[in-house]
C-alpha cells in the first residue's frame, strides 16, 4: 500500500471515529430535545428581537441612509432574506409577503420608534433565547459553573444588545457599498452586470461573516466559563458552512417540492418558519457537539503522547 493509500485510510478511519464519538455524544445529550427547547426561546424571542433592531436602525442609521439615497428597512428585509429562506412572491408558501417583513411594515408604518420603557421591556424578553443557549452550551460543553439567575439576566440583556449592534453594522456595511457602487463603480467604467456580480458576492459574503461572527459570539461568550478560542472556532465554522448548505436545500425543497399552502392555508408562513429555526437549532446544537468532541479527542491524543 502506497504512502497515499494509508493517508488516505488514515484520515477515513479518523474521521469515521469522529462521527461516531459525535454521533454518541449527541444521543447521549438527547440533542432533538435540546433544539426544540432552543427553537421554542427562538420564536418567543424574535419578534422582541426583531422590535430593538428596527428602533435600533431608525435612530442609527436613518439620517445617513437618507443622506446616501438608501432605505436602511429594505436593507433589513434583504438581510432576513438571507437569514429566514421563507420565500415571498410566487414561493411555494404562497404568501405576498414572509412575517418578518410584515412585523417590520407594521413598525415602520407607525412612524414612532419604540420608547424606553418598551425597548427595556423587548430586551428583557429576548433575553430568554441567549439564556436558553447559555443552558444548552452548559450541558453540551460539561460546564460546572453558572452566572445565576439576576447575572444571568443581566448578561443575557447584554448579549441582545451586542447582538443588536452586529446586525446595525451588518447593515451599515451594505449602505456603505451602495454609495460606493453609486459613485465609484462609475468611475471605474464597470458594466451594469460586473456591478451585479460584485454586489451579489458582496452581499453572500458580509452575510456568511456575520453568521459565522455571531456564532463565535455565542460559543465563545455565552457559557460561563470561557471556551477555548479553537473551540468555539471549530464550532462556529461547522455552524456557518452547515447554515449556507441548509439555507440551499431548504429553499430548494420550498420551491420544488413543498406545498405548505395546501396543508396548512394561512398560516403556512409561520409554519415554515418554526421548521426553519427548528433545523438551524440542531445545527447550532451539533455545532457545539462537533466542538466538544474535537476537545476531547485532542487531550486524548496529549496524554498519549505524554505516557508515551
Amino acid at each position: 500500500m502506497g504512502r497515499a493509500q494509508r493517508a488516505a485510510a488514515g484520515f477515513w478511519a479518523a474521521l469515521k471515529d469522529y462521527v461516531v464519538r459525535v454521533g454518541e455524544k449527541a444521543d447521549d445529550d438527547n440533542v432533538f430535545v435540546l433544539a426544540s427547547g432552543l427553537t421554542f426561546s427562538v420564536v418567543a424571542a424574535a419578534v422582541p428581537f426583531l422590535l430593538i433592531v428596527v428602533a435600533l436602525v431608525s435612530l442609527t442609521l436613518e439620517a445617513a441612509a437618507a443622506a446616501a439615497g438608501v432605505e436602511p428597512i429594505e436593507q433589513l428585509r434583504r438581510y432576513l432574506d438571507t437569514i429566514v429562506p421563507v420565500l415571498a412572491e410566487g414561493g411555494a408558501v404562497g404568501a405576498e409577503r414572509n412575517l418578518p417583513e410584515e412585523v417590520i411594515e407594521g413598525v415602520v408604518r407607525r412612524g414612532e420608534p419604540i420608547g424606553v420603557i418598551s425597548f427595556v421591556a423587548f430586551v428583557w424578553l429576548s433575553t430568554r433565547l441567549f439564556g436558553s443557549v447559555r443552558a444548552i452550551l452548559r450541558e453540551i460543553f460539561d460546564l460546572r459553573q453558572s452566572r445565576g439567575v439576576i447575572q444571568g439576566k443581566i448578561f443575557d440583556a447584554q448579549m441582545v444588545l451586542v447582538s443588536s449592534v452586529l446586525v446595525i453594522l451588518n447593515i451599515g456595511i451594505t449602505i456603505v457599498f451602495n454609495v460606493v457602487k453609486s459613485r465609484g463603480f462609475e468611475f471605474l467604467g464597470l458594466s451594469a452586470e460586473h456591478v451585479g456580480v460584485v454586489e451579489s458576492i458582496s452581499a453572500q459574503s458580509t452575510a456568511l461573516l456575520f453568521i459565522f461572527l455571531l456564532f463565535l459570539l455565542l460559543y465563545k461568550y455565552v457559557p460561563a466559563r470561557r471556551v477555548p478560542w479553537r473551540m468555539a472556532l471549530t464550532a462556529a465554522a461547522f455552524t456557518a458552512i452547515c447554515w449556507e448548505l441548509l439555507k440551499l436545500g431548504f429553499t430548494f425543497y420550498l420551491t420544488r417540492v413543498a406545498n405548505y399552502t395546501s396543508i396548512y392555508g394561512g398560516i403556512a408562513t409561520l409554519v415554515v418558519v418554526v421548521i426553519w429555526f427548528y433545523y438551524l437549532s440542531i445545527v447550532f446544537v451539533l455545532g457545539a457537539e462537533v466542538a466538544q468532541v474535537y476537545e476531547l479527542r485532542r487531550v486524548r491524543r496529549r496524554q498519549i503522547e505524554v505516557l508515551e
